[in-house]
């Protein structure tokens, strides 16, 4: 099975059917003895996914907008990128190295991690978007190329196919009908 991703040349908006609904940003609290505290994901419960800082170092949490949250861990340099309905978390592990050495994870909300795998190897890059269903996605390098990619289950499903020749595609998000958006580089033009 291959995705396709729609892009364009700074970055992408992907619109879908109707008109847009107007938003509301809603403040959250800072997580209990942390700082800088960002949130990935949210799901349709509004529960919500990210880090904060405590020292040098990120911790990852989830929980309510209302400041009711819930460290996932006492590791270091760890962020949730996404929350699904199920209580699922997509999980990104840093080492302080580069993308291509960084942990991606999954928390299933029985409280198991796994690593994200492709043919039974542990994936190294970046996760970036988790839907309702617990569909993710990200990008993973191979060969001095990031590729775009979607997966479920801690597992990698396939990857991402663009119109272009491209060496570096990431897939950001994703919805409830399977539609991704994300970024490339066309290998012809740069842009």
């Amino acid at each position: 099975m291959r995705w396709n991703v729609a892009a364009g040349l700074t970055g992408l908006i992907l619109i879908l059917g109707s008109a847009p609904k107007a938003a509301t940003l809603i403040p959250i609290n800072q997580v209990k003895d942390g700082t800088d505290t960002i949130v990935f994901g949210i799901n349709d419960q509004n529960l919500i996914a990210g880090a904060f800082r405590k020292g040098i170092h990120q911790l990852a949490f989830w929980g309510e907008l209302n400041g009711h949250y819930e460290k996932l861990s006492k590791h270091y340099d760890l962020q949730a990128r996404g929350i699904d309905n199920d209580g699922d978390i997509l999980l990104l592990g840093s080492n302080g190295g580069t993308p291509c050495t960084e942990i991606q994870m999954e928390r299933f909300a029985d409280g198991d991690i796994k690593t994200i795998q492709k043919n039974r190897a542990d994936l190294n890059g970046f996760p970036h978007g988790m839907n309702r269903k617990g569909q993710f996605v990200g990008a993973y390098c191979a060969d001095s190329i990031t590729k775009g990619y979607v997966g479920d289950n801690a597992k990698y499903r396939a990857d991402i196919d663009v119109s272009v020749e491209s060496n570096d595609i990431e897939a950001h998000g994703i919805n409830g009908s399977g539609s991704v958006v994300g970024d490339y580089v066309d290998i012809n033009t740069g842009a």
